[in-house]
């Protein structure tokens, strides 16, 4: 967009951040203390513990406030989790408490669009459309469920409503990866890994440091393996198609189609099984390893180190899949790791707790079908967009315009709001109560640090309300007490604390986590029948193009946030925009250059959008992150980017975010990018080489720091050369302080 628009945006962001963090004076904008509180001394920060809702993980979190405004989030030290580290998203979250494009007040469509109506109001309809669904079915669509007591509410609601269906989905998740592990050892799901105490990394496009699973935690564990001062070491290899984050840290790197990567890891297993580094069963004599190296050119030497390190390194290595790769190669590093003695590096004393199972396409499938054949009486969104996340040709935008009640409970506009009959505004997660339980031996406490701004409700005291059926029977403690009841029978004998419930409900807030006795669940063999029946089918040939997710803006869902998309990408430093990342040489068969637009063709799905040159990106590979291109999404979000999501489709061969076999051109037209890359000019003489003259890029091994620790520092200036040309002061000299 425009330059105007630009720096409007970055204004209005600024302005915000300032309206939070300032000492502001308006009492118009923030409701003011009537009576203030004892605990707050003005000028001095509160803490409290609660827990990030941003993604699936839940993270623990301390807020910090002042005067009673929230200003700052940082992890939870005591969560055994993160551990007192949270990501970019969820220190960012506290710009979306303060969004003034939040939903304010309940909404209802009519002939001209979406017309303000009262709570009484809007309870009342929907309680009658609830109560008058007959044997229709009446479907409750959600992101992850994380928290026990809002899947009880849940489970209140089905026993109020008996035809109501629950499903849950995620654009981005390990449904692959958990499916080939039950293939492999006959239940549970992909284990929780012991990164820290890893000697040797194997990656297989999986970007565990930039956007897969819990970064946080793993990001935390991986850099603990490369601590400097304990001369202890992890080699980390990464075999990917488009240079990740976890690539950017990698010490060996090799560039590799998906396609290929199933290939290449049989033929490490063959190679190993050869050299009787390993005994298996299964017949992989087909595929060699030098056939693989010779087929793909890749780098021979490399190649051979990693042999040599997986022999060295039995049981104390992980080699890791991405989430998106095809099921056939998870399977087939499934084999590795247990071939290797690696499940030694799977954790015995935590596992992943999914309380409710995600729907697969076919359970979408038969709602789209329901909703055609006039068998579902409601559809009701909680807090979730699947009219921009479901694929296309899936049909769910087209099948809601068939159905006349479909509610959507949210905190801003989106594209689902505007295919809603009900639009109900939802609270923000620093102005709700809540709880969440992604791994055994722990709860976590989300509490409000803030009243509601807006004429909002929680979601949870939402449907507590129509499960009551009356609209007068909500009220604000409506969820806090339902909350503090469900932990008092549910949560609380089995803690069996010494303390009346009362105080230990108390202290669990104040801490904000609580730990329990939980069982383990035990691994099994490897099932030798799986193995058998892997195939060498998988290949790639044309164009391929991978769906990934953005390392700013996710799905999609904090698209809105100014903060995030001002953040460079971590390895493009491109902001605003998403794009196709290509090769040089497939840059050069397609003729484009940066910001030129290519056509992408896949099937009968198209879009246009325009090319960056990356190095390390695998030939005749696209990499295009989603989570762009929104529309009827507020100021900041719609029109920004590509929406690549028209790439999706609910018919794949290997993986909903891989398609292969795609046709690719030129489009004549460009789009330009912007990028922090070149802030600098670096033309100039001043700041040729600047980073040389300053020294401030230096490089060493670990053998060389164990013999000299200081040899950085040896070769340090005391003072260094400056950006910038020295400026006389002739009269005033102005400083600044940054608090």
């Amino acid at each position: 967009f425009s330059r105007r628009k630009f720096l409007a945006l970055l204004g209005a962001s600024a302005a915000l951040a300032g309206t939070a963090c300032s000492d502001y004076r308006d009492k118009g904008e923030i409701i003011p203390y009537n009576v203030k509180p004892e605990e707050i001394t003005i000028g001095k920060p509160n803490f409290y513990a609660s827990t990030c809702t941003v993604c699936p993980n839940a993270c623990g979190i301390l807020i910090r406030t002042r005067e009673g405004r929230p200003i700052k989030v940082d992890g939870n030290p005591d969560h055994p989790v993160n551990k007192g580290k949270i990501c970019s998203k969820g220190q960012a979250n506290i710009l979306n408490l303060y969004d003034p494009e939040r939903l304010k007040t309940p909404l209802k469509s009519s002939g001209s669009g979406l017309d303000e109506i009262s709570w009484k109001d809007a309870d009342s309809e929907i309680i009658k459309i609830l109560n008058s669904a007959g044997d229709k079915e009446i479907a409750i669509i959600t992101h992850t469920i994380t928290s026990p007591t809002t899947l009880r509410v849940l489970e209140d609601f089905k026993q109020k409503f008996p035809t109501t269906k629950i499903y849950s989905y995620e654009l981005f998740n390990d449904s692959i990866k958990n499916s080939a592990w039950q293939k492999c050892y006959g239940s549970g799901n992909y284990p929780l890994l012991k990164w820290d105490e890893a000697k040797l990394i194997v990656s297989f496009d999986s970007d565990f440091l930039g956007v897969e699973n819990n970064k946080v935690e793993t990001t935390r564990m991986f850099a603990k393996g490369r601590n400097i001062e304990s001369k202890k070491f992890n080699r980390l290899y990464v075999i990917e198609s488009n240079l990740s984050l976890t690539g950017a840290n990698s010490d060996y790197r090799l560039r590799l189609r998906p396609e290929a990567q199933y290939e290449f890891v049989m033929g490490l297993i063959s190679e190993l099984k050869k050299r009787g580094d390993i005994n298996i069963t299964a017949d992989v004599s087909s595929i060699s390893l030098q056939s693989v190296i010779t087929k793909y050119n890749l780098n021979i030497e490399t190649v051979n180190q990693l042999i040599k390190d997986i022999s060295e390194n039995k049981g104390k290595a992980i080699i890791d899949a991405g989430n998106s790769l095809p099921e056939n190669l998870h399977i087939a590093v499934n084999l590795l790791n247990a071939a290797l003695g690696n499940s030694q590096m799977f954790r015995t004393d935590s596992n992943k707790i999914n309380l409710l199972e995600l729907s697969s396409t076919k359970d979408f499938e038969q709602l789209v079908n329901d909703i055609n054949n006039q068998k579902v009486a409601a559809i009701i969104h909680l807090d979730c967009n699947p009219v921009y996340h479901f694929a296309g040709d899936l049909g769910y935008e087209k099948a809601l315009s068939k159905i006349d009640n479909v509610i959507t409970i949210s905190e801003r506009e989106s594209e689902t709001t505007q295919a809603s009959n009900f639009v109900l505004p939802a609270n923000h997660n620093f102005e709700s109560w809540g709880d969440a339980k992604t791994r055994t031996g722990v709860i976590s406490l989300q509490q409000p640090v803030i009243s509601p701004l807006g004429n909002t409700r929680q979601i949870e005291a939402v449907l507590l309300t129509w499960i009551n059926g009356k609209p007068e029977s909500f009220a604000e403690t409506l969820y806090h007490e339902y909350l503090m009841k469900n932990w008092e029978s549910a949560i609380y004998p089995i803690v069996k604390s010494p303390l009346d419930f009362k105080r230990f409900w108390l202290g669990t807030l104040h801490d904000g986590i609580v730990f329990i006795d939980d069982s383990v669940t035990k691994m099994n063999s490897i099932s030798a029948s799986t193995v058998a029946s892997l195939n060498n089918d998988v290949t790639g040939q044309g164009y391929t193009v991978i769906l990934r997710e953005s390392y700013q803006v996710g799905d999609g869902r904090l698209a809105h946030n100014g903060w995030l998309q001002e953040l460079p990408h971590p390895i493009s430093k491109i902001t605003w925009d998403n794009y196709a990342a290509v090769s040089e040489k497939t840059c050069k068969s397609l003729n484009v250059q940066n910001n030129d637009l290519i056509d992408i063709k896949i099937g009968n799905r198209n879009l246009t959008l325009p090319v960056f040159m990356q190095a390390g990106v695998a030939d005749d590979v696209i990499n295009i992150e989603l989570g762009y291109g929104r529309k009827d999404a507020g100021t900041v979000a719609t029109g920004t980017g590509f929406n690549a999501n028209v790439l999706l489709s609910k018919n794949f061969e290997q993986s909903p975010w891989i398609y292969s076999n795609a046709t690719v051109k030129k489009n004549g037209n460009s789009y330009e990018l912007a990028s922090s890359q070149e802030h600098h000019a670096f033309d100039v003489e001043r700041l040729q080489d600047l980073h040389k003259k300053r020294k401030i890029i230096q490089e060493g091994t670990v053998v060389g720091y164990i013999k000299n620790p200081k040899f950085i520092k040896e070769h340090q200036e005391e003072e260094l050369p400056s950006v910038y040309p020295p400026h006389p002061y002739d009269g005033l000299k102005w400083g600044m302080a940054i608090d």
